[in-house]
């Protein structure tokens, strides 16, 4: 029975007019809906519209932008191509500095040096520029000596040009000791027990090349003549021979087998031998270290 009357009731409430009422109401609502999406897609339209538009121009900002922040030297064609962008009083100061920090050629202004040659090292001139110190080397010059009387002034060393036996002499003089007993100066070059000696007598007329050890002896004795004078002994047996300066050969031997037939052959070979070994010994362990050489004194074949 309840059922029947709700019935009722919902039947009553569904008449002609309130379905009007709500099928107008409906209609507005859903119009209403329809423009305020249409009011929002228009919304949402414009703004992309203008978002669009706005990038291009950001674009050539940021392009224009870039093309000044380019090296300095390109900034005269970029303001020719486009000549509404106004250089800044920055980019000014930029292309002045650029233009004044160029390197210009220095004038050289030269001060010379000349450096002399010494005994043993070569000469040269150095210029250098006042202005920006740049240098250069050239002249050069041989190392030379500077001679005074016999010697160098400078190292010592005797003069090649001068006479062999007073440079020699004077070197010694400088360089060795003085010998009372023989009156002259005398140069050791010793081996062990074995002595090479080269004496200068008269200060300087003769010279004499020895060797000594144990019981053998050699001298030989020259001058400026032609003539050299040697004499050997060995234990109790000895012997002298007088040649001429040209007849010198190393080795000696040939000579003593023309010239000394009366001797016996041990002594000769021993004579001939130590005349050789006391050449070598002076000629290239002691005279050579100063420049000099036995053929100046008048051996042509040494």
């Amino acid at each position: 029975m309840r059922l029947l009357e709700k019935l009722v009731k919902w039947k009553c409430c569904f008449t002609t007019k309130n379905i009007a009422i709500i099928s107008s109401t409906l209609a507005v609502l859903i119009i209403t809906s329809i423009a305020l999406f249409t009011y929002q897609l228009s919304n949402l339209t414009t703004t992309d519209n203008n978002n669009s538009l706005s990038s291009p121009l950001e674009s050539a900002q940021e392009s224009s932008r870039k093309t000044f922040s380019v090296d300095s030297s390109m900034q005269p064609q970029v303001s020719e191509t486009i000549s509404d962008i106004p250089i800044t009083s920055t980019d000014a100061q930029t292309l002045t500095e650029t233009e004044t920090s160029k390197v210009q050629p220095c004038h050289h202004n030269y001060r010379n040096e000349v450096v002399p040659p010494t005994c043993s090292e070569q000469g040269y001139t150095i210029h250098t520029c006042q202005n920006c110190g740049y240098q250069y080397i050239d002249c050069y010059a041989a190392p030379q000596h500077d001679y005074g009387k016999y010697l160098c002034i400078n190292c010592g060393m005797p003069d090649p040009s001068a006479d062999p036996f007073y440079a020699l002499n004077a070197w010694m003089a400088k360089n060795v000791p003085y010998n009372e007993e023989i009156q002259g100066y005398e140069w050791i070059y010793q081996v062990g027990d074995e002595k090479y000696i080269i004496s200068t007598l008269g200060g300087g007329d003769a010279i004499v090349l020895q060797y000594c050890f144990g019981d053998e002896d050699l001298d030989l004795y020259f001058s400026a003549s032609d003539f050299l004078d040697t004499y050997y002994s060995k234990g109790e047996e000895g012997g002298r021979y007088l040649m001429d300066k040209s007849d010198l050969i190393v080795p000696s031997k040939p000579l003593f087998d023309k010239d000394f037939a009366y001797m016996s052959q041990e002594f000769v070979e021993q004579y001939s031998k130590r005349i050789d070994d006391t050449i070598n010994v002076a000629q290239n362990q002691m005279l050579s270290t100063i420049g000099m050489n036995l053929k100046s004194f008048g051996f042509p074949s040494l």
